[in-house]
């Protein structure tokens, strides 16, 4: 049977790879009429864009309001982006009456620059990677820089999290030491409820740091509840408060930057040194606030694994049951220079004053009414670097005001400075200076046992000074590190002091590292220590170390240790084992062994670090940690620490031959790129995020044979949340083609539609291509307006031979052949052919192909599968008996870029 298509072709640049069908009658409309997609819209220099539906075709963009919320999601996206609200409603209005795709663009559409015109946005639509980029004009954006605009404190994806953290070791003599950490958070439709424990097995007691309720209310937070001294973070006010032991029941309530959008904050660390790989244990007074296994060299911690405020934190190194080293270092964990210049932050606080974690028999005598309290901060920032804060604080028969700041003269030069001044006389003071690699800080608490009872809540009884000294840089080739720290009491009876002094050098020697430290310690009234180290190791490639110690005390030469370390890692542990002989004096000699091994798997992390020597001596410590998350839509369990997490869960729509497929994912955070990574299809990935950021996933397959739905995620996230990103993954089926024209020359660019398309990808410079679609759906393959035909019963094989051939369309553009004058132009005369038809019979279309030799037209006949398509060609005169068959045939004429002559010269 017959089928004759209508269309007049012309003309156009080849394009780049795209997609197309194996279906028939085959249907070339669908490339140029209107189609409603999925687009995604970005303004040219941004990271973040915004998917919307639009209706679209090679030649034009339309922004369809009626559908999936279409204006809404682009006005929100531009106004995000800080463009003006009649900036919006102009691009609204131009996208919603519809815009050519790229006008006046020539060559490749990505580096295609529209003109700049004063007030006007420009517009780049790219068809194949159905992409519309935006061209802003600075005019267009909102530069005041005045307005503050804060996310919805109302929440969604709520969810309890828990992190917890159990620690065990044994020792000698069946010492034995278990704590169990749990924090917890679970969230609410407005606010989150945070509870902080910790079990303590020598003392069979369970003490609750934290148990508060926190909402985020626009500019304002408030919370309310019981807290340790180590109580969170609010503003800028934070300051006046370190050293402060406000623990207690209380109310409140001020200023927040959590909720503004394109809010930031920085991390600080703490560096040590480890001689050798040991137990790290660091305490807050007698609180364990972190263990791990580290290895030997410079390690650090981060802020955001410690409390906020001000203290002193104690760095412990055990080695079997010997500690090899003990350090203490002040922590000023605060949020600094978060204010805009000349805005201010507020406070204001109400509560009972009582530890219940802790008993003092002079702090028990203070009655209930002297323990409540009110309390109101400021702080203001007048000039670029400078800090401002004061605040007042009653309770009982005393009251107290502060003064405080910080100055920052620039990123090497920083100062800090807190007076306080109780009625009562007593005093409070706190400072801190940081040039470059140098630091320096001062406490000062004037109090006696007589102190009122706010004194002696807030800053104890005792009369104490702190003086601490640090001092990072490079020397003689070499990394070293100087510290000093003095701490002073003084209780009206007796006083204590204690001297620190701290000194670590290393560098690069003989091929290997070598390392000096020594410290010194004065306890007062007990006898003082110096302890001395010389170190040298050397890499015996990538898993084998050794090395060579020299250790001394007050006593002179204390030992010599040499060991050998293997050390081997995966892609989620690392184990280390390491054997040693120690000399010491006086012949008393030892060997000693230890093997430790840390990792994690998806649900948990883990660290275990052994210890045996050859005096008998014996030691194990263990640590387990991970999170456990339930929510509505679900339970999940993950190794890392977080308040808030995204799983990514691809789900499969069929099966796939594939064992292994990663998926990369890209996350932006506030608007900025993060970074890259990769999941697996079949398990699916965990992922914790930081509260209080804006954070957008895409899911893509890259080079993977798949086709991804519901591949993106945006979203403001809260503390205490949980979401889910529940993609669709489609295996696609791939099939090689070579593509020639009607004369047999290869197909320079191809492109593809319909719901099948998913890439098409170019295998060589004389066209091959392969093409990616999803099964059992349509597609089309398409090179210069022309449909490539071929046969579908050869799909599967290794490869197929395909023609793109005109005139195979039915759209309303078409010419119907007639003998009458000026049928077409006269310049169009020599690219114009006739096409007759396609022949699903060999017998019919030979019988056509006589016909036409018979009355003198020259005609071309194509062969695909059991199909041959029939050309003629044009002429501008024709005898009675062409007239009288070409009418018999409703024949269309076709203009194409092909050279007639050299096509009716093939045979």
């Amino acid at each position: 049977m017959k089928n004759l298509f209508i269309l007049l072709f012309f003309s156009v640049m080849p394009g780049k790879a795209l997609l197309a069908s194996n279906q028939y009658p085959l249907e070339f409309a669908d490339f140029f009429e209107e189609r409603r997609e999925t687009v995604e819209v970005i303004i040219a220099g941004e990271g973040l864009s915004q998917k919307i539906t639009a209706d679209v075709s090679y030649e034009s963009f339309r922004l369809n309001g009626e559908v999936d919320n279409a204006i809404f999601l682009l006005s929100r996206y531009l106004d995000e982006r800080k463009v003006t609200a009649s900036a919006i409603e102009k691009i609204i209005k131009q996208l919603s009456s519809g815009i050519k795709a790229n006008p006046g663009c020539e060559g490749i559409l990505p580096r295609c620059v529209p003109e700049s015109i004063p007030g006007e946005a420009g517009y780049v639509y790219d068809f194949d990677n159905k992409l519309l980029k935006i061209f802003i004009s600075p005019e267009m954006l909102d530069s005041s820089g005045t307005s503050k605009e804060y996310y919805s404190s109302l929440r969604t994806n709520n969810a309890l999290i828990n992190w917890s953290d159990l620690y065990a070791y044994f020792g000698d003599d069946g010492d034995a030491q278990f704590n169990w950490r749990n924090n917890t958070l679970l969230g609410l439709p407005a606010g989150v409820l945070s509870l902080d424990t910790q079990y303590y097995d020598s003392k069979n007691e369970l003490n609750v740091y934290r148990a508060l309720y926190d909402v985020e209310i626009g500019a304002h937070r408030g919370w309310i509840g019981y807290q340790d001294r180590d109580s969170e973070s609010l503003n800028t006010t934070d300051f006046l408060s370190f050293g402060a032991n406000y623990s207690g029941l209380g109310l409140s309530l001020g200023s927040s930057s959590n909720l503004l959008k394109g809010n930031k904050q920085a991390q600080q660390r703490i560096y040590f040194y480890a001689a050798q790989t040991a137990q790290l244990e660091v305490y807050k007074g007698e609180r364990l606030l972190l263990s791990r296994v580290v290895p030997a060299g410079q390690q650090s911690i981060g802020y955001d694994e410690l409390p906020p405020g001000v203290y002193t934190l104690r760095l412990v190194l055990k080695q079997g049951s010997s500690e090899i080293f003990n350090d203490l270092r002040q922590v000023v964990n605060t949020k600094q220079f978060s204010l805009a210049l000349n805005d201010w932050d507020y406070r204001i606080d109400s509560g009972y004053l009582k530890n219940i974690n802790y008993s003092d028999d002079k702090l028990d005598e203070i009655s209930n009414a002297e323990r409540i309290y009110a309390r109101g901060a400021f702080s203001y920032r007048p000039i670029e670097v400078l800090l401002g804060a004061g605040s007042f604080t009653q309770g009982g028969d005393d009251s107290l005001i502060q003064l405080g700041g910080f100055w920052m003269l620039d990123d090497k030069f920083n100062m800090q400075y807190t007076a306080g001044l109780f009625t009562s006389g007593d005093s409070y003071q706190y400072g801190k200076l940081t040039y470059s690699s140098f630091s320096a800080s001062v406490r000062h608490v004037k109090a006696n046992e007589y102190s009122s009872a706010l004194v002696r809540l807030l800053y104890g009884d005792v009369d104490t000074k702190e003086i601490g000294v640090g001092f990072f840089g490079n020397f003689f080739g070499g990394t070293s590190y100087l510290s000093y720290f003095n701490y002073q009491t003084d209780d009206g009876n007796s006083n204590d002091k204690s001297d620190n002094i701290s000194l670590t050098w290393s560098r690069d020697l003989f091929g290997g590292q070598f390392s000096f430290n020594t410290t010194y310690n004065h306890y007062g009234r007990t006898k003082d220590t110096l302890n001395s180290s010389l170190t040298w190791s050397y890499n015996f490639g990538n898993s084998l170390t050794g090395r060579i110690g020299i250790y001394a005390d007050n006593d002179g030469f204390s030992n010599n240790l040499n060991n050998l370390t293997y050390q081997y890692s995966g892609d989620d542990y690392l184990a280390s084992t390491t054997a040693g002989i120690k000399l010491g004096r006086e012949g008393n000699d030892e060997s000693e062994w230890s093997g430790s091994v840390s990792g994690h798997n998806r649900y948990l992390q883990h660290s275990t670090n052994a210890y045996v020597n050859s005096n008998g001596q014996r030691s194990l410590s263990t640590t387990l940690s991970g999170s456990q998350i339930l929510s509505s839509d679900g339970g999940a369990l993950t190794y890392q620490k977080g308040s808030a997490f995204v799983a990514i869960e691809p789900e499969f729509t069929e099966p796939s031959k594939q064992k292994e497929i990663k998926l990369k994912y890209d996350i932006i955070r506030d608007g900025q790129y993060w970074y890259r990574d990769s999941v697996s299809a079949l398990q699916g990935q965990m992922i914790d995020l930081s509260p209080y950021t804006e954070v957008a996933f895409e899911l893509n397959a890259e080079a993977d044979n798949v086709d991804i739905e519901n591949n993106n995620y945006r979203h403001f996230v809260h503390p205490g949340t949980y979401y889910q990103l529940d993609s669709k993954v489609t295996p696609l089926e791939s099939q090689t083609f070579i593509l020639n024209d009607m004369f047999g020359k290869p197909i320079p660019a191809v492109r593809c539609i319909g719901e099948g398309c998913k890439s098409v990808e170019p295998l060589s410079d004389d066209g091959v291509y392969r093409v990616n679609f999803r099964k059992n759906s349509p597609f089309k393959l398409i090179s210069e307006k022309r449909l490539c035909v071929y046969d579908s019963d050869l799909m599967g094989e290794q490869y197929i031979y395909a023609y793109c051939l005109p005139g195979l369309d039915d759209i309303n553009d078409q010419i119907v052949w007639s003998d009458i004058p000026n049928l077409i132009k006269d310049n169009d005369v020599e690219r114009a052919l006739l096409y007759i038809g396609k022949y699903e019979s060999t017998e019919q279309a030979k019988h056509f192909l006589t016909l036409l030799k018979e009355v003198g037209l020259e005609s071309k006949a194509i062969e695909v599968a059991n199909a041959q398509y029939v050309y003629v060609r044009y002429l501008e005169q024709y005898t009675t008996a062409q007239r009288s068959l070409l009418e018999s045939l409703d024949a269309y004429v076709i203009l194409d870029t092909i050279s007639i002559d050299q096509l009716f010269s093939v045979r």
